[in-house]
């Protein structure tokens, strides 16, 4: 006490900018330190997205593929030029997500990951107009698994640090699109390849009606999930991803009124009550529908982080 009331005011205000100067380099220090961390991450974040989008892209093309493969290997030469149109379409995916993956890929540790499924799909190229129905349904079960569990989910989601978004919002939105939509799409492609060649075969097995009904309801119930998913986000948590919310729902709706009802329909009447043209119009249909929503999922997230 004696001390204090013995130094000189100089000598106090000295002190006090002192400790305030010491003070202040601690908080900058620390708010740089963080902004640089947040800095780090949305990077991470961007460049994920930036290689998500085509690649969400190939892996409905490829589940287009897949339908028109397995009917030729089945015998309906009529959708040659509907997979030629596929293995074009799969091919610029390709092309654009490798121009990705060359910028971002090694930050997020796909690099190898896309070798893999650049030489999966060269291999399978120069065969896929002949190949039999087994070989389309192991091929295009390997090559949906590359693109979906390594470099979607593993390396985009996971390695790029996608899951550790503090903005509840926006990892809701997220975790629907990588975790809960990336299934569905897969459900998509499987359903209508079998069915399409139940309807070509005109013959509906046991086997068939039982793998129709369980993936039909597995896929309504994602669908749902998603919808209660967008719907959260959009009004009750983070009114920007509206958009979002709105763009999901034409593919919702298609999906829940005219693509599971035509499957339901061919199970409960017989392959003859459809033909295989009315079935893919409504499957293409579908597919540009979830192209054009996916994309835009993509696009708001990726202006989100920006």
């Amino acid at each position: 006490m004696f001390l204090v009331e013995n130094t000189s005011l100089k000598l106090k205000l000295f002190g006090l900018g002192l400790i305030t100067l010491i003070l202040g380099i601690l908080y900058t220090y620390t708010s740089y330190e963080t902004n640089l961390s947040n800095m780090k991450q949305a990077s991470k974040e961007m460049k994920a997205i930036s290689i998500s989008k085509p690649l969400f892209r190939l892996y409905m093309d490829l589940e287009s593929a897949r339908i028109y493969s397995r009917s030729l290997a089945g015998g309906n030469i009529s959708v040659k030029p509907a997979l030629e149109k596929a293995v074009e379409d799969i091919d610029k995916d390709i092309e654009i997500a490798a121009a990705e993956n060359k910028k971002y890929g090694k930050a997020i540790g796909s690099v190898k990951d896309f070798e893999l499924l650049e030489n999966t799909w060269n291999n399978m190229r120069t065969r896929t107009f002949s190949y039999t129905k087994d070989e389309v349904k192991d091929n295009y079960n390997n090559i949906v698994k590359i693109v979906y569990r390594k470099l979607l989910l593993r390396d985009c989601f996971e390695n790029g640090a996608l899951i550790a978004d503090p903005d509840m919002g926006r990892i809701n939105l997220i975790v629907g699109l990588y975790v809960v939509q990336g299934p569905a799409i897969d459900y998509l492609g499987r359903l209508s390849s079998r069915t399409a060649q139940v309807l070509y075969d005109n013959q509906l097995k046991p086997s068939d009606i039982t793998m129709l009904q369980t993936i039909s309801k597995d896929t309504n119930l994602r669908l749902n999930n998603l919808k209660n998913i967008y719907y959260k986000i959009a009004y009750e948590k983070n009114p920007n991803y509206k958009k979002v919310y709105n763009d999901f729902l034409p593919f919702y709706n298609t999906m829940a009124t005219k693509f599971l009802p035509a499957i339901q329909y061919i199970i409960t009447n017989g392959p003859s009550s459809t033909t295989l043209q009315n079935f893919l119009s409504v499957y293409q249909g579908t597919h540009k529908l979830a192209t054009r929503e996916t994309d835009s999922i993509v696009n708001t997230l990726y202006n989100d982080i920006i």
